[in-house]
């Protein structure tokens, strides 16, 4: 992910690159370039809007694609949580009430989108209470293999998403999964992965 400057106004966006390991064919782009449309068309006041996809490079053994969202300069959950110990629930859940409007949102469009990467890190907080979804995986699920996917999560929010993630396999019931973790961990101050387990589970 990278900070860049769009040239036709010199604003800060938001690039996110999505690396490909083989040569993006006319499928490929076309599955690209739907997702990315799909993301540009999103309107709601809880999620960053989507401004572009680009095509960065492209190669005989690869691709890298980006997609360009807003940049918003408030702080995420994970970083206004850091060093102040353990937060009141309330607060925590008025936190996550207009990211559950927004997958509500985003989960009865007629072709529903998963957000897919929801952490404490993709949560942003305003201080005027506004709250801000970023970095949906939704084009990186469609784009990248199972393994692929799999292999970036365990060195990422795997901690945050249910197995089936592991498995390539995304549904709106993910999404619920991963903000209820994030609910859980704003209010532990403690991320998923240290807490007790019994079996396969979270033991709260």
């Amino acid at each position: 992910t990278y900070c860049a400057i769009r040239t036709s106004d010199n604003e800060d966006v938001i690039l996110k690159t999505i690396v490909l390991d083989a040569p993006a064919d006319w499928e490929t782009m076309e599955l690209f370039e739907r997702e990315a449309d799909r993301l540009r068309q999103l309107d709601h006041p809880a999620i960053a809007p989507y401004l572009d996809a680009v095509v960065l490079q492209q190669t005989s053994t690869g691709a890298e694609l980006g997609l360009v969202q807003t940049f918003i300069t408030t702080q995420s959950v994970k970083r206004w949580t850091g060093g102040r110990g353990l937060i009141d629930a309330d607060t925590c859940l008025g936190w996550m009430e207009k990211p559950l409007e927004a997958l509500v949102y985003l989960h009865e469009l007629r072709e529903p989108v998963v957000h897919g990467d929801i952490d404490w890190g993709n949560i942003l907080l305003g201080d005027d209470g506004s709250v801000k979804l970023v970095d949906f995986a939704t084009v990186r699920q469609e784009l990248l293999s199972a393994s692929t996917l799999a292999g970036g999560m365990a060195k990422g929010t795997l901690d945050f998403a249910p197995m089936e993630q592991l498995f390539g396999k995304i549904y709106p019931s993910s999404d619920l999964y991963a903000l209820a973790m994030t609910v859980l961990a704003a209010i532990a101050n403690t991320r998923p992965e240290h807490f007790p387990t019994k079996g396969m589970k979270p033991d709260i």
